[in-house]
């Protein structure tokens, strides 16, 4: 019978350490991906301008908050509205979709997650009665004015009420669309409510109808702070005045903004909506009734600030005249460029990006170019200068620059370009290696007495590549800085190295040190000669060369005969045998140091 023993608990963690390990890193894992995943804030709904609206959908709703840019979806308790549209960080419109009776959430969804559930995007489905407009929005206090009521749920209505009050002469004309005079009140914004089927329509800012002596109840704007901002909207703008109780919108040159909030009677908050540049008329709309056009009223959208990144050509003659092309940003309506304060002329805007303005003339010296759109200006800084540089007497050269290309590969250092006009060469050099590139400097001289033909304003250019012309063509212009980068897909003759030739023994250069090379050679070679036939005939008569053997006599002509006889050298048979050897020796290192300078100079 067998006896089972309990492990004990730390033999059985000791027994199975990776899983233990595992479940660590499981659980270390749970705790950093919260931190880690959430690199974009989540966006945040803080107030909606219409509160509720009919089950049917449809309704218009402002939803005011943060971190609306990149939204994906917005819904209305869990289902998708039928549309939106962001009109900025902190503002976006959506279109309530169809939904039972309640109280629903709305939630937007961007990169970064979805808004919390607040009180504040809380939207209220209702049933069918709905008003959604009303015109006029007022009248006077002792009624009878005949009030057109948009909506929904109109079939069937028995009454319609004005701040309690029942207003008389009810038209229905469909669902939609029905006429009543209001009865009598006192001054004040009240509510239009639509009673049908047992229902009452909700009372939203849709509905107000505003009593006041001459309808526009006090309702007036009579200052803004700030008075403007950004052609992109979303600046936050406190507007003076009175009557805004119950104020519904704002508009910014007939651009609706989102639902207003209401401070006091005298003053409320909104955000600017987006708007092209210029001056407008802010307006506060309550009950249908708009606030007047004053001078108190005008908020001006302005351009955002240019930037220039850059000036091309950088330079010029002070007598102006230069067509200048400025790169930067915020180029898009741009009003005007000046150079040191002075206006230029021929502004021609290409893009957001990329101007055209030809510089007035300027004393000598280096000043700022400056782009203005609108009241904004770019600032200055070391990438929008222009120098006025005075001209010499003479017309100095045209300098063309750039990069070599031949078959595809930079060409080899040393590559002659050549400047042709007509027939004319006006200037030459030699490529060199910078960068990785194999680039040319060529300043092409002005048509004068020593150089006929040369260059003249406007003169077609051509290149020549190693004696090959290559594609690109440029044009001659005096005081003016070219950049033409050449191609050649022909190839080109490979530049030579200067010094001696290589071919051959290296030793003919010219007469001169190719004798002394040889003579060199030759004495080297006579020395090793010398050595070897010494070696072979220390024994044997020496003769003078050229002459015959003992008994015959050689002389000039004319000359006594001289009569040779053969000797030996007593002496040479006394010489060790080293003699030869380093007679053969001298010749040897006389022939390789002559070969190894020889290749040196190659």
């Amino acid at each position: 019978m067998m006896h089972h023993t309990a492990e004990n608990p730390r033999f059985q963690l000791r027994r199975y350490p990776l899983v233990w390990v595992a479940v660590g890193v499981a659980f270390l894992a749970l705790f950093l991906l919260p931190t880690t995943a959430g690199a974009i804030a989540p966006p945040t709904v803080t107030s909606l301008t219409v509160p509720s609206g009919p089950v049917g959908g449809g309704t218009q709703v402002g939803v005011i908050g943060t971190g609306f840019t990149g939204t994906t979806s917005v819904t209305f308790g869990g289902v998708p509205a039928l549309s939106f549209s962001v009109s900025n960080d902190s503002l976006l419109y959506a279109w309530s979709p169809s939904h039972a009776a309640g109280t629903v959430d709305v939630v937007v969804t961007t990169g970064g997650g979805s808004s919390a559930l607040v009180i504040g995007d809380r939207f209220t489905y209702v049933n069918a009665v709905w008003v959604s407009g009303i015109s006029p929005g007022g009248g006077p206090i002792f009624g009878g004015t005949l009030v057109a009521v948009t909506g929904s749920g109109f079939l069937g209505a028995v009454a319609v009420t004005f701040g309690g009050v029942a207003g008389t002469s009810i038209s229905v004309y469909s669902d939609n669309y029905l006429t009543v005079r209001s009865p009598a009140h006192i001054a004040g914004i009240v509510d239009v409510v639509v009673w049908a089927g047992g229902n009452a329509s909700p009372t939203t800012p849709a509905d107000t109808f505003i009593y006041g002596y001459g309808y526009g109840y006090g309702l007036a704007v009579t200052g803004l702070s700030p008075s403007s901002g950004p052609s992109a909207g979303g600046t936050l703008v406190t507007v003076f005045g009175s009557g805004f109780t119950g104020a519904t919108m704002v508009t910014f040159g007939g651009v609706a903004t989102a639902f207003p909030t209401v401070i006091t009677d005298g003053q409320l908050i909104v955000v600017a909506p987006p708007h092209s540049p210029g001056a407008v008329d802010v307006r506060v709309w309550a009950g249908g009734m708009s606030s007047a056009a004053t001078g108190a009223n005008v908020f001006l959208y302005t351009y955002a600030a240019p930037v220039v990144t850059g000036v091309d050509p950088s330079n010029g003659p002070p007598s102006g005249g230069t067509v200048v092309t400025v790169t930067g940003s915020g180029f898009t309506g741009a009003t005007g460029v000046s150079f040191g304060g002075t206006p230029g002329t021929n502004l021609t805007v290409i893009s957001n990006s990329r101007l055209v303005v030809t510089s007035p003339a300027h004393a000598a010296g280096t000043v700022d170019v400056v782009v203005r759109a609108g009241d904004v200006a770019s600032a200055t800084g070391t990438l929008d200068l222009f120098a006025y540089v005075a001209a010499p007497a003479v017309n100095p050269p045209a300098r063309f620059v750039g990069s070599v290309t031949v078959r595809g590969q930079p060409a080899p250092s040393g590559t002659v370009v050549e400047v042709h006009i007509g027939s004319a060469v006006c200037g030459a050099t030699t490529t060199f290696v910078s960068g990785g590139q194999s680039r040319y400097t060529i300043d092409s001289p002005n048509q004068d007495a020593a150089h006929p033909g040369c260059g003249t304003d406007g003169a077609a250019v051509t290149f020549f590549v190693g004696g090959t012309q290559a594609d690109q063509t440029g044009t001659w212009r005096s005081y003016d800085l070219n950049v033409v980068n050449l191609t050649v897909l022909a190839a080109v003759p490979t530049p030579q190295a200067p010094g001696p030739p290589s071919a051959g023994t290296g030793l003919a250069q010219g007469a001169g040190s190719g004798f002394l090379w040889l003579a060199l050679m030759a004495m080297g070679a006579a020395a090793v000669l010398g050595g070897a036939v010494t070696a072979g005939h220390r024994r044997r008569p020496i003769v003078a060369s050229a002459m015959r053997l003992a008994g015959e006599s050689v002389s000039p002509a004319g000359a006594a005969p001289i009569e040779v006889r053969p000797t030996t050298l007593a002496s040479e048979e006394r010489k060790p045998a080293q003699s030869w050897l380093a007679l053969m020796a001298v010749g040897a290192v006389a022939v390789a140091v002559t070969m190894l300078v020889a290749r040196k100079r190659r």
